[in-house]
């Protein structure tokens, strides 16, 4: 990923997992901010904590308690990002995204792989720009 140094990172999902894993991929590799959306406020503050006593406290973290099913909740936590550290260079939609079939949700592992479907579309619709949108693995 080129342009990270000096970036502003917005992730959902991010207190924990595979969305906590990219935040702090973000921060050692030399991001300005990274803004994590999280519906836990417990794991938001504890991720905070966290990041304050390590080696990322270089990189401004911002957290929002935001459920990303709720459009206003998101595009508060968006907005308020970005009137605090600025234009959005990247942002991982990460939240809930499943990477394969789950028995007995069947209805669940439908919507994730939908998310797929859409960044592929939104990828397309953006072609002529200078945009990218991507839906990869953040190698390590």
């Amino acid at each position: 990923m080129d342009g990270i140094v000096g970036a502003h990172a917005l992730i959902t999902g991010g207190a924990q997992g595979i969305g906590l894993a990219l935040a702090e991929a973000m921060a050692h590799r030399g991001a300005a901010a990274v803004s994590i959306l999280d519906v836990s406020e417990e794991k938001l503050k504890k991720t905070a904590q966290r990041w304050a006593n390590s080696d990322l406290r270089h990189t401004l973290l911002l957290t929002f308690a935001t459920d990303v099913t709720d459009e206003t909740q998101v595009r508060e936590a968006v907005y308020s990002a970005h009137a605090r550290c600025g234009t959005l260079d990247f942002v991982f939609a990460n939240a809930g995204i499943g990477c394969g079939g789950v028995p007995g949700l069947s209805s669940y592992s439908a919507s994730k792989f939908a998310v797929r479907g859409f960044i592929e579309s939104a990828r397309l619709e953006v072609g002529c720009f200078p945009y990218r949108v991507t839906c990869d693995r953040l190698n390590r």
